[in-house]
C-alpha cells in the first residue's frame, strides 16, 4: 500500500511539473513572436529587402500613409536604421520585460497607438532600461502575411545602444 501511494505521489508531481512547464512555454509564445518580428525587421533593414516586405513588418505612422510605397519604405529605413542592431536585439531578447503596452509604459502609450492608428489594448511591448538608456519596442497583433510574423512593429527606440552597454 505504501509503495502504491509513493508512485501515485510521484505521478501527480510529474504531471504538475509537465503542466506548469507547458503553461510557461505557452505564456512565452507571444514574447517569442515579438522577438521574431524584431529579427525580421533587423534583417530587412540590413539587407535589401523589397519595400513591400519591409512595409508589411511595420505599422506606418498615419502622417506618411498617403506617400508612395518607395517613399514610405525610405522613411522607415532612415528612421529605424540606427535604432536596431543584431547585438541590441540579442540583449533585448534575454533581458527585456515583456507584457501589455499599458502595463510597461503607463504614460505615453495612447499617443503611440494613436499615431499608428491602432488600439492601445491590442499592443504589447518590450522594455529594458540600462545605463540611463530606455529601449522601447511596441508591437500589435496582425492577421499575418504569408511567411511573416504575426506581430507588426509600431515603435522601436534605443535598441542599438543596448549592445554598447553590455
Amino acid at each position: 500500500m505504501r509503495r502504491r501511494t509513493t508512485w501515485t505521489a510521484i505521478a501527480v508531481v510529474t504531471a504538475a511539473l509537465l503542466g506548469s512547464g507547458w503553461w510557461a512555454w505557452r505564456a512565452g509564445a507571444l514574447r517569442r513572436e515579438a522577438v521574431v518580428s524584431l529579427g525580421a525587421l533587423g534583417a530587412a533593414l540590413r539587407g535589401s529587402a523589397p519595400s513591400e516586405q519591409l512595409l508589411r513588418l511595420v505599422v506606418l505612422p498615419q502622417a506618411i500613409r498617403d506617400r508612395t510605397l518607395s517613399e514610405q519604405a525610405e522613411f522607415i529605413r532612415k528612421a529605424l536604421r540606427d535604432e536596431v542592431s543584431v547585438e541590441g536585439l540579442a540583449v533585448l531578447k534575454r533581458k527585456a520585460q515583456f507584457g501589455p503596452l499599458k502595463q510597461l509604459f503607463p504614460q505615453p502609450p495612447e499617443t503611440w497607438a494613436t499615431q499608428a492608428g491602432v488600439r492601445v489594448d491590442d499592443c504589447v511591448a518590450l522594455r529594458l532600461a540600462r545605463n540611463g538608456q530606455l529601449a522601447e519596442v511596441v508591437l500589435v497583433r496582425d492577421s499575418g502575411s504569408e511567411g511573416l510574423p504575426t506581430l507588426r512593429i509600431v515603435r522601436v527606440n534605443n535598441v542599438r545602444p543596448l549592445a554598447e552597454t553590455r
